[in-house]
């Protein structure tokens, strides 16, 4: 059994969501933007200080006036965005990088693609904004087309870029027809100046970047419910001793029989979820074939011998809890 050391939980402030709802991978490569401009995260930041203070008091007062369930900032989805300026592909050409393995373990199973509206899922969900884009749980967007249809739905959609501003989403098709159905990419509007928008986008040409487009591609953009911050749901707290008496003893009584079964569940979900265990076997039974699910789980970490035997540790549970959204006590 591998080693009882105590540690200490993450908070990852993760939320899941999930569904494409709609043909891709989008349309590649991006063209570039029309004149070049730094990459550093910082570039804005004297002149949006006063800006960002004035927009999320207003951002606030909508909210509340609407009656909204509290959501992120334009402030935040950017700090998020700006913090992966620079990210690209590994291997280059690949479509796999943190945002795409992200997406597949917290909102769809999908490999790897075109990862523009991943990116800008990834984005909202470290910022309290993914009700703010229309996502949510097991909600969240890969194709571009189904996430400006979804703007429209909810009357936030605006064809062209009259009103534009920074933290609109900007949808573009490089054919030019300004149809959401030839939608090809997406980003988030970081500053406007002049007719000139300046965004940041992830999988252009490979990587997040920041780029100066002008309204020639733009088809339009949705508008975010931004709001006030909301609290993170609470997690689901498992006991390592329940689990480990729970793996060994479940294994020895009648088929489907149980321990602790409400701290089970969550663990073979996870277990479900990175592909070791049948879902049909997640039923609150840490019988044989969870165990076997749970040891290679441990293989997984790197652990081998007395320390990949099924049996959970506080340290590869608490991985497991990190990556699926419960803690451990």
């Amino acid at each position: 059994m591998e080693p009882q050391k105590v540690v200490k939980p993450k908070t990852s402030g993760k939320e899941h969501e999930s569904v494409a709802n709609g043909p891709w991978p989008n349309k590649l490569p991006v063209p570039k933007g029309i004149s070049e401009i730094s990459q550093d995260a910082a570039l804005f930041d004297d002149d949006e200080k006063a800006e960002n203070t004035e927009h999320q008091g207003t951002e606030m007062k909508q909210a509340a006036s609407r009656g909204a369930a509290a959501v992120g900032s334009v402030a935040g989805m950017l700090t998020q965005a700006r913090a992966t300026l620079g990210l690209g592909e590994t291997p280059p050409g690949s479509n796999h990088n943190k945002i795409t393995v992200w997406y597949n373990d917290n909102i769809q199973h999908i490999g790897d693609g075109a990862w523009c509206d991943m990116a800008v899922t990834y984005w909202a969900a470290h910022s309290s904004n993914l009700a703010a884009i229309y996502a949510g749980p097991n909600k969240g967007y890969a194709y571009t087309v189904a996430h400006a249809q979804e703007f429209e739905s909810k009357g936030h959609w605006h064809g062209g870029v009259a009103g534009i501003k920074a933290g609109d989403i900007v949808f573009f098709d490089w054919t030019g027809t300004r149809s959401i159905q030839n939608i090809d990419h997406v980003g988030v509007v970081e500053r406007v100046q002049g007719g000139n928008i300046i965004t940041i986008e992830g999988n252009a040409s490979n990587t997040c970047a920041r780029m100066v487009r002008n309204s020639k591609y733009i088809v339009g953009f949705g508008r975010p419910a931004y709001g006030t911050s909301a609290p993170p749901p609470a997690k689901t707290t498992v006991s390592l001793s329940h689990i480990v008496a729970a793996a060994k003893r479940d294994p020895g009584l009648p088929q489907g029989g149980t321990t602790y079964k409400a701290d089970v569940l969550p663990v073979e979900a996870a277990l479900v979820k990175e592909g070791l265990l049948d879902a049909k076997y997640s039923d609150g039974s840490f019988g044989s074939l969870t165990v076997t699910a749970y040891k290679a789980w441990q293989k997984q970490l790197g652990y081998s011998g007395k320390d990949a035997d099924g049996i959970p540790g506080m340290q590869s549970l608490t991985k497991l809890g990190e990556k699926h959204g419960f803690k451990v006590s």
